[in-house]
Formats: structure tokens, C-alpha cells, sequence
């Protein structure tokens, strides 16, 4: 009779589609605290209470919020209250630098997923760096933060003094906060080696210093084609590393100039490493303006594995890091990190190794 009755009420509209805990509790009969013990599994009803209850929940499509699902735990088992959600902190720059740039655009779903896939929410925020911090950290309306982002050191360090804190495909060295990297001389080792087995010898390295505060992408990998230098001995005699200044010029321009400059200085290398694909992709375009074929005479290999590397002509050869394990790998520490209360002091750095995804932008080197 109860049930018949619910179906015609809403039938004639008068009781919204979304099912609350509230509605549930009118319809039973009983208070929104024994719908609460029934749905929770946590106290005393009756046998004809519980199936009452769950019967209407099952009618109804009653689907309990996640985050207040964390918090009625939380509150049984003395701990703080909780939000249920994560912070995606990004350092203030115009919108159209992330939503139009490919590479933010995979890590931000992989870090997303990681989060949707326990239950929780992702808020995204951003914060100039400077005394305001974001609101969401100066609020705690988050239970601990992810930064993706070549944010100031200084701004960290405060955000980690009041929440959990985990750097994802960034890290500031000699700092305690926990990081999750690439592992970027594993990416570069694989590229070089692939370019040597193409018989090049004159390979270089290519990055630009733009930016007031060191990629540390682009350090790392830097440092890492050092290595590789080392590691040759006589067999890199001709392999360079140019790391132009900021430039003033734009992108497209400073390495057309640049790539011209090498060939009528007569330097030109057979193979270029860049630090990053819209490097590489600029210097496909600068050689098909000079006429110099990709890759009969320049193999170019690009770092970061953007959407565009499958598009263009010749496809480009690029270091593919792994962001959806980086991404689940942060949130889960971080996550360990909340649940324990150890905050953000423990010194952690977790590498993950990289492929190189084979394209059509290396040949063999010409003898």
C-alpha cells in the first residue's frame, strides 16, 4: 500500500528525481537517522525497519553522496572531519596556457581519474605564488594537494605546512616534499641510443631557458644527455648541448634563426634531442622552410609525446612519460598521507620509467 503510494505521488510530480536520504526517511515512515543506520550498516532496526528502508532506497535509485559518505566514517571513528575531495593546484598564467596545451591536458585526466576512481572529487585551483594563497588550501576546503606545476618553492612549503602535499612530474631537489617524476634519464638514454644506432654522430641537445624559475623536465633531461656524453667518451666528440636564453622573439622565429645560423655556419647537426615537442615541432617547421628534409638530413626526436607528434608529417619521435601511472601513483601517496596524518615531510621521490615512441622523424644518418 506504502509503495503504491510513492508511485503515484511521483507520477504526479510532486516528488523530485533525485532521491535523498530525507525522502527516504518521509517515505518509511521512520527519522533520517535510522535511514542513516540502515543505509550505513551501522546500528539497530528492525528486520521490517531495514527492508522497508533499503526496498524504498532500491525503488527510488537512491545513490549516497560519496563525500558525506567519508565524512559519517570519519565522525564514527573520532577522526577530523574530511572533505572528500583533493586539490589540483596550478600556478596562476592565462586559462589558454592549460586548456589549450596537450601535455597539461593528460596529466590533468590521469590525475582525475586516479581521484574519480576512489570515490573522491578533484578541485582545481590556482594561486599566484604570492602571501593569498589559494582558497581552497586557506579554507580547507581540500584534504590534501597536488602540484603539477613549476610553482615557487616558497609557496609549497606554506601550503605543505597546512595540508598534505605531493608534487606530481615535478620536484623541488634538496626539499622534503614527496615527488613523483618520470624517470627522465631512462627517456633520454633510450633516444640516444636510438639515434646512434641510426649512425649519427653529431647529435645535440636543444632547450631554451624560458622561464624564470629552471623546468625541471628539462634540467633533468639536460642532465641526462650530460651523462650520455660521458658515457660515449671519444664517440660524442661531436655532440653538443645549446641551452638558448630566454628569448625575446617568438618561438618560431628564434628557432628558425637558430637552425639557419647552423647551416650557413656549416654546423649543422644530423640529429637533434629537444627538451620538449613544441621545440621539435617548431624546428620541423623552421627546416621545411630552409628546405632541409626531416629526416633525410635532420632526425628529430621531441620529448612529452603530445597529441600533435601523431598528426604531423613526418610523425614525430617523441619520449612518452607515463601519466597515468604517475598520476595514480601521486594520488595514492597522497592519500596515504591524509589517512596518516604524516603530512607532507617525509622525503619521497618516485621515478617511473619512460618509452620512446618511434615515429617517422629519425632516418639513418647520412655517411
Amino acid at each position: 500500500m506504502r509503495n503504491g503510494y510513492c508511485n503515484r505521488y511521483m507520477n504526479a510530480g510532486k516528488i523530485p528525481s533525485s532521491c535523498t536520504l530525507a525522502l527516504i526517511a518521509k517515505l518509511a515512515g521512520v527519522s533520517k537517522a535510522t535511514v542513516s543506520r540502515v543505509l550505513n550498516n551501522t546500528g539497530a532496526a528492525s528486520t521490517e525497519t531495514r527492508e522497508r528502508v533499503l526496498s524504498i532506497a532500491r525503488e527510488h535509485n537512491y545513490v549516497p553522496d560519496a563525500g558525506f559518505r567519508h565524512l559519517s566514517g570519519l565522525k564514527r571513528t573520532g577522526k577530523a572531519a574530511r572533505t572528500g575531495s583533493i586539490g589540483l593546484l596550478l600556478f596562476a598564467r592565462k586559462e589558454s596556457e592549460y586548456a589549450a596545451h596537450p601535455y597539461y591536458g593528460r596529466l590533468f585526466w590521469a590525475i582525475e581519474h586516479a581521484v574519480a576512481s576512489r570515490g573522491l572529487h578533484l578541485v582545481v585551483s590556482s594561486t599566484d605564488g604570492g602571501e593569498g594563497l589559494a582558497k581552497v588550501v586557506a579554507e580547507r576546503k581540500v584534504d590534501g594537494v597536488v602540484v603539477v606545476d613549476s610553482m615557487p618553492p616558497e609557496c609549497v612549503e606554506r601550503i605543505a605546512g597546512m595540508l598534505p602535499v605531493v608534487l606530481v612530474n615535478n620536484m623541488f631537489e634538496g626539499s622534503c616534499i614527496p615527488s613523483v617524476m618520470a624517470d627522465e634519464a631512462v627517456g633520454v638514454r633510450k633516444a640516444v641510443e636510438h639515434l646512434r644506432s641510426l649512425g649519427h654522430v653529431k647529435i645535440t641537445f636543444f632547450d631554451i631557458a624560458d622561464s624564470e624559475r629552471p623546468n625541471m623536465n628539462h634540467v633533468l633531461r639536460g642532465r641526462a644527455f650530460r651523462e650520455q656524453m660521458l658515457d660515449a667518451g671519444d664517440a660524442a666528440a661531436r655532440w653538443k648541448v645549446v641551452v638558448l636564453p630566454s628569448r625575446c622573439k617568438s618561438l618560431a622565429r628564434t628557432l628558425y634563426d637558430q637552425l639557419a645560423s647552423w647551416k650557413a655556419a656549416g654546423d649543422m647537426p644530423t640529429a637533434l634531442l629537444c627538451a620538449a615537442d613544441t621545440y621539435a615541432l617548431a624546428f620541423m617547421e623552421a627546416a621545411a622552410r630552409l628546405g632541409i628534409a626531416v629526416p633525410e638530413e635532420l632526425s628529430i626526436v621531441g620529448a612529452d609525446d603530445t597529441l600533435p607528434c601523431r598528426y604531423v608529417r613526418p610523425g614525430l619521435t617523441s619520449i612518452q612519460q607515463p601519466f597515468e601511472v604517475m598520476g595514480a601513483a601521486g594520488v595514492g601517496h597522497l592519500l596515504q598521507m591524509i589517512e596518516s596524518g604524516e603530512g607532507s615531510r617525509t622525503p619521497l621521490t618516485m621515478l617511473f620509467g619512460e618509452e620512446l615512441i618511434l615515429r617517422q622523424s629519425c632516418a639513418q644518418a647520412k655517411s
